[in-house]
């Protein structure tokens, strides 16, 4: 059952996710987009750095992949907690 739930919680941060990147391409100054912003910007602003520590040739590609990255480590965490419970 906490397993059940917990992987739904984490479906519902990966559509917010997705959301948020189509929203910030077409609606960069709507409020959701804001507010998506705010919430996913303090976990992807630390993988962007260390992505462009480690790669700095990343930083001219017009494509972020500290998303990748985060879905990523999602999928981990997912899989993770359906072994666990």
């Amino acid at each position: 059952m906490i397993g059940s739930l917990i992987s739904k919680f984490i479906s519902l941060l990966e559509m917010a996710l997705f959301i948020y990147i189509l929203l910030s391409y077409i609606m960069p100054n709507h409020d959701v987009t804001k507010f998506l912003y705010r919430m996913f910007e303090p976990i992807l602003k630390p993988i962007r750095e260390a992505l462009y520590k480690n790669f700095p040739q990343l930083m001219h590609i017009p494509f972020d992949f500290s998303v990748l990255i985060l879905y990523m480590v999602i999928g981990i965490f997912r899989n993770i907690i359906i072994r666990i419970f």
